[in-house]
């Protein structure tokens, strides 16, 4: 038994977690209620309108998705990885604002946000955050029973990146064809995806796969003990983020193109729901 002159040290720790958690389900359901009103918006409001709440959903969607790792990490790993995250992503942009590479080329519009040094919409490193740290948390359902494989941590970076991807294919629709935020030129490859170069995706996954190698490290937990309980969260984060890009390409008729996004945003769900309740092995 543990002397009474030490329990306050012991009950810390698991104060400090419920606090988190209690911080982590404030800032979802805030969230998750702000993807339902903006996605409501598009069919009953002028679009022009959902710019500055579209802006405050995004910083909560990152804040939700950061205070859920947050619970089973440290809180300098949370933010090494979102700063690793948001400083490769938003570098290879401002790359690609000025050279066309490696996304091809593309022009940004004033409606995109003030730009950062002149070359990057600051949305853009806060999207980086938000698409690789929910891609992974949805990653890591779907991968659970194959947690004790020796090629899972491969999986995982792959899985994580194929979802990037896929979030990415989403919010070029959205940023294009539903709203005016940037507009392609054209390029030498005319293979297109939905409006979009092909090369803009596969530097979406690259640019992935170039983040989880630098961050994967401050994201895996070494705290000694059971294995955490899955975490849906960011899973859910990922599908209210698809689906708000399904929502407002159906506002515009694009009826073929939402079921395209909305469609693999069942899919992920349904298999990471799946994964999360089998065991191991």
């Amino acid at each position: 038994m543990q002397p009474k002159r030490f329990n306050h040290l012991l009950l810390e720790p698991r104060r400090s977690e419920q606090a988190a958690g209690r911080l982590c389900s404030a800032l979802f359901w805030i969230t998750a209620a702000a993807y339902l009103a903006a996605s409501a918006g598009f069919f009953y409001g002028p679009t022009r309108a959902l710019d500055w709440p579209l802006c405050l959903l995004l910083i909560f969607a990152v804040a939700a998705c950061c205070s859920s790792m947050a619970r089973q990490l440290p809180s300098q790993n949370v933010f090494a990885a979102a700063a690793i995250t948001a400083l490769i992503g938003g570098a290879a942009h401002a790359l690609g604002s000025f050279s066309g590479v490696p996304f091809g080329p593309c022009v940004y519009s004033q409606d995109m946000g003030r730009p950062l040094f002149g070359l990057l919409p600051w949305p853009l490193p806060l999207l980086w955050i938000l698409f690789v740290l929910s891609s992974r948390g949805a990653a890591r359902l779907m991968l659970r029973p194959w947690r004790r494989g020796k090629n899972y941590g491969f999986l995982l970076i792959a899985l994580t990146a194929a979802l990037v991807v896929l979030s990415a294919i989403g919010l070029d629709v959205f940023a294009t064809q539903v709203f005016s935020f940037w507009k392609w030129s054209e390029t030498k490859l005319h293979i297109d995806l939905l409006g979009a170069p092909i090369v803009n995706f596969i530097a979406w996954g690259l640019v992935s796969l170039l983040i989880l190698a630098f961050a994967t490290t401050f994201l895996i937990n070494k705290r000694p003990g059971a294995p955490s309980p899955p975490d849906y969260y960011p899973l859910a984060i990922w599908v209210l983020t698809l689906m708000l890009f399904a929502a407002g390409a159906a506002s515009r008729h694009l009826t073929t193109t939402a079921a395209v996004l909305a469609l693999p945003a069942l899919v992920v769900a349904a298999l990471a729901v799946v994964g999360s309740r089998t065991r191991p092995r």
